[in-house]
């Protein structure tokens, strides 16, 4: 026996979703709108009168107020300012490399940079 699925795809910009007014009935807005909340505030607002949200959502606040989970953000959040860090040193000496005229090759090969990011330096 072969059995035949039908798949839906369907898309939807979290930035237009957060401005949607909906009821209560639209289950679809109301979880595009937890998705994108963008404070615990918002996202508890978009949970009430969906169990299966509001018990995610108090799920998510004991997440992010473990010691552990914050431990683990703020060495993810020093190694993101560090990699910034990093890459602006690469690009500052991508730009004195190409004022010595070197190429594009080399730079590319001695700092780690993609040659798009080099092109944009020109």
């Amino acid at each position: 026996m072969v059995r035949a699925f039908k798949f839906i795809s369907k898309n939807f910009k979290l930035d237009k979703a957060r401005s949607i007014k909906y009821n209560l009935g639209n289950k679809k807005f109301q979880w595009l709108k937890f998705i994108g909340a963008k404070t615990a505030e918002e996202r508890t607002e978009a949970a009430k009168g969906d169990e299966l949200l509001m018990e995610l959502d108090k799920n998510l606040e004991m997440y992010v107020n473990d010691l552990e989970t914050q431990e683990i953000f703020g060495k993810w959040a020093e190694k993101i300012a560090e990699d910034k860090g990093s890459q602006e040193k690469a690009l500052e000496i991508a730009k004195q490399m190409l004022n010595k005229q070197i190429s594009i090759d080399i730079i590319s090969e001695c700092t780690g940079l993609s040659l798009k990011e080099i092109n944009s330096l020109k």
